[in-house]
């Protein structure tokens, strides 16, 4: 008997150093699933279905726990190619309702691109014209203050339109939708684009640490917000060198962190 025992303790422990990754859940007609962060109601998984124009949320638990419908609006035709950002609550507008910003192909005007924010009912809050993206800020020098920074396509021209936000994002850190960069200081040092972006072995990523540091870190995360890497940096050089090539592709993201100041931040490509 205890021979047996054993055998199966053994087997329990051998299938436990082999274990791997499970799935748990396969969403359909998905161009996108993430999971968001919000303000009242916690994290929920967020899918977005292309075809049907919907934003479903799902509890940790993957049962159904709101389904947004994109409004058809006047004069504008939905993206397909770029989904929904910033699903949150009191953030664009402080009524407990999820709202969230969509990109919409202007069809009236010469300007290529506007930014709408919605809730959840697919009532618009906001349309922010000639505008494609959107990056939400901590502005605040000591307490919390964000902002919302819409840039345009350069098409009809370069343009940026920068909005106050009644609301806040639950995370210290806060950009990109997904949880990171905090501020929008101008002493926080500087952190460059990727060269080349996108990349599939090599990239630069070129800094200036803040006036009075002699050290920092540049912080590597996952599309879900996770940290992945960390560079310590100083001032002998300028710039670190990635080496992506054991990345799985995805959109990556990166700050510069020195005595507590981050800045804002990057986006990075890997492609194979």
């Amino acid at each position: 008997m205890k021979k047996h025992i054993l055998i199966a303790v053994s087997l329990l422990l051998t299938f436990g150093a082999d274990a791997q990754m499970t799935l748990i859940q396969t969403e359909n007609n998905c161009s996108n699933l993430s999971v968001i962060n919000l303000q009242l109601s916690g994290k929920k998984y967020a899918s977005f279905d292309n075809i049907a124009g919907q934003v479903r949320l799902y509890n940790l638990n993957h049962t159904i726990w709101k389904t947004i419908n994109l409004p058809t609006i006047a004069g504008l035709t939905r993206s397909t190619n770029d989904v929904p950002q910033y699903i949150s609550e009191n953030l664009f507008k402080l009524d407990n309702k999820v709202d969230m910003a969509v990109v919409y192909y202007n069809t009236t005007t010469t300007s290529e691109y506007d930014n709408v924010i919605i809730d959840e009912t697919a009532a618009v809050i906001q349309t922010v014209d000639s505008v494609f993206s959107v990056n939400i800020y901590n502005a605040g020098m000591t307490t919390d203050s964000f902002v919302a920074v819409f840039n345009g396509t350069g098409f009809p021209s370069l343009i940026a339109k920068v909005y106050s936000l009644p609301g806040t994002i639950p995370c210290n850190l806060c950009g990109n939708g997904l949880g990171f960069a905090k501020a929008l200081h101008t002493d926080d040092g500087n952190l460059s684009d990727p060269a080349p972006n996108p990349s599939s072995n090599q990239t630069k990523l070129t800094y200036a640490l803040p006036e009075g540091s002699s050290k920092g870190e540049i912080s590597i995360y996952n599309g879900n917000g996770e940290l992945i890497k960390t560079y310590p940096v100083d001032n002998t050089f300028s710039y670190i060198t990635l080496d992506n090539s054991m990345l799985p592709a995805g959109i990556y993201y990166y700050n510069l962190v020195a005595d507590g100041n981050i800045t804002m931040t990057k986006k990075m490509l890997v492609i194979k």
